[in-house]
C-alpha cells in the first residue's frame, strides 16, 4: 500500500472515518428512539463488501446495518431495495427506496466502484495473495484404539481438501473433518479425523490425501 498509494488517500481516509464515527453516535441515537431506550451501551455495525469472479467477470456486493447484535437494515442488490428485518427499521428502509439517486450511488458503488478498488488491492499485493504454498502433512494419533488425525499446515491459499482412501477408494464412514483454520503467519491448517476401526477388517491399505482447490 505505501509503495502505490500517495499521502491524500490517507488524509482522505481518515477524514471520512472521522465523519463516519459521527456518523454513528448520531445513528445510536435515532436508533435509541426507535427501541424506546434511555440508557446503557448500545452497539450500532456497519457491514460491506464487494466480491469480484476474474473468471467470470461476474460481481456481487452487499452492506447491512446491525443494532446490539442483531440485523437492523440490508440492501438487496438483485432487487435494489433495502430489507427491513425489524420493525424500527421500516421507516428508513421507506425512505432509503423512495431516495432512486440514493439507490442508484448505492448500485454503482457495489457494481462498479468497489470491483476496481478489489482489482487495485488485488494487483498492489498480488505477491503475497496470489501465492501458492504446499502443505505439510502428518499423522497424529494419542492412543492405539483412538482416531487417527491427519493434519495439514502451513498452506495458501484458504482452498483446501482433505480426504481418506482405502486401497484407493475414498472413506466417508468413521471420518470428521475439521474446519479451516488460520495460522498466525497468515496461512491455514486443517484436519481429518479416521475412527481406525471403520478399517480394520480386510487389509489394505489407508492413506491420507491434501490437496488445494
Amino acid at each position: 500500500m505505501n509503495r502505490n498509494i500517495d499521502e491524500q488517500y490517507w488524509e482522505r481516509e481518515t477524514g471520512g472515518f472521522v465523519s463516519a464515527q459521527q456518523v454513528f453516535k448520531a445513528n445510536i441515537e435515532i436508533a435509541k428512539q426507535r427501541f424506546n431506550q434511555t440508557g446503557g451501551v448500545h452497539v450500532f455495525q456497519q457491514m460491506y463488501g464487494c466480491e469480484w469472479d476474474d473468471e467470470t467477470n461476474e460481481v456481487d456486493g452487499y452492506e447491512q446495518f446491525g443494532y446490539d447484535g442483531e440485523d437492523f437494515i440490508i440492501f438487496d442488490l438483485q432487487t435494489e431495495t433495502w430489507v427491513a428485518p425489524k420493525q424500527q427499521a421500516v421507516v428508513t428502509k421507506l425512505k432509503w427506496d423512495s431516495n432512486k439517486a440514493f439507490l442508484t450511488s448505492v448500485k454503482n458503488y457495489y457494481t462498479q466502484i468497489c470491483p476496481e478498488w478489489v482489482k487495485k488491492y488485488l494487483n498492489y499485493g498480488r505477491s503475497s495473495l496470489m501465492r501458492t504454498v504446499l502443505p505439510s502433512v502428518s499423522l497424529l494419533q494419542k492412543t492405539p484404539s483412538s482416531a487417527i488425525s491427519c493434519h495439514t499446515t502451513g498452506f495458501y491459499p484458504k482452498g483446501a481438501e482433505m480426504i481418506w482412501k482405502k486401497d484407493g477408494e475414498e472413506l466417508h464412514e468413521g471420518v470428521i473433518k475439521g474446519d479451516i483454520l488460520s495460522n498466525n503467519d497468515g496461512s491455514f491448517q486443517m484436519s481429518a479425523d479416521l475412527d481406525f476401526s471403520y478399517t480394520r477388517t480386510g487389509g489394505g491399505t489407508t492413506v491420507c490425501f491434501s490437496s488445494q482447490v
